[in-house]
């Protein structure tokens, strides 16, 4: 399991910042690769995430829940999918707070988040997952602060709703991750050898 603790710095204010990230609809769209399909009730929601690891796609379909307590400005997500043609699974818990902000003209939150994958991309996820996680969040941060910079929001937002960036697939470096997944090997090789070649007593 990757457990991941991130500060993130939106240079939006706090109450835009929240307007979106109350709004299903809306924040999915600041998501590289994330869509909203339908809403199954409960604050429960179908959607899909493609993410694209060089010339190796996957699409994982699932179901993700979203609950937002603009008051205390916190937030829990939970999320589970399925990529079927590559035998893939992945499943995440987070929970986002607010922290701090700068004078009302940007906002500090602060992300805990755990998260599990299964299949083909486990290697990725244990050898690099943490700085992928990283790059995921940082073009999140890009797109919300885009998105509450379109505010005012309409009264009553539709899945259809333009503002904020196009959702397009999350693609990350081949060669970023081949690099990852090497370093950890070695790193595991020489654990490894330091531990056989100590003298027994």
């Amino acid at each position: 399991m990757l457990r991941i603790s991130e500060p993130l710095q939106i240079d939006a204010a706090p109450q835009d910042v929240w307007a979106i990230l109350g709004d299903p609809h809306r924040v999915v769209r600041c998501f590289p690769g994330a869509t909203l399909a339908e809403s199954l009730g409960n604050d429960n929601y179908a959607g899909s995430l493609k993410m694209s690891f060089g010339p190796v796609a996957a699409t994982f379909g699932g179901e993700v829940a979203l609950q937002v307590d603009s008051v205390s400005r916190q937030c829990h997500i939970e999320g589970r999918g399925v990529d079927a043609r590559q035998r893939n699974r992945t499943k995440v818990v987070a929970d986002v707070r607010e922290v701090a902000d700068d004078v009302g003209s940007r906002t500090l939150l602060a992300i805990d988040a755990q998260i599990e994958v299964s299949g083909p991309l486990s290697q990725f996820a244990e050898a690099g997952g943490a700085q992928i996680a990283r790059d995921i969040l940082k073009e999140f941060s890009t797109r919300l602060a885009v998105a509450a910079a379109a505010q005012p929001a309409s009264d009553t937002p539709s899945a259809t709703s333009s503002d904020g960036p196009e959702t397009t697939a999350l693609s990350l470096k081949p060669m970023r991750i081949l690099k990852m997944v090497l370093q950890e090997k070695w790193r595991s090789l020489r654990a490894r050898w330091s531990r056989t070649s100590r003298p027994n007593h």
